[in-house]
């Protein structure tokens, strides 16, 4: 015997919500570009991984594969 699985319908995003969202994503990609400055930054200062890990809330193998 097999079952049958319903049928889910794919149902369009709103044109302003989709707007609103590729908004919210080009400023993301650019706070991410600025903070990867800032890691780099820290580094060449003499941060350690771990201090600059503590202050973005991420465990030092994190920072390290940013670098």
């Amino acid at each position: 015997m097999t079952a049958t699985s319903p049928t889910i319908l794919d149902v369009p995003v709103d044109r302003a919500t989709s707007k609103e969202i590729k908004r919210l994503v080009g400023k993301i990609e650019k706070l991410l570009d600025e903070r990867d400055v800032l890691i780099r930054r820290a580094r060449d200062e003499g941060a350690s991984l771990r201090e600059i890990a503590e202050l973005l809330h991420v465990n030092h193998v994190t920072v390290k594969n940013l670098l």
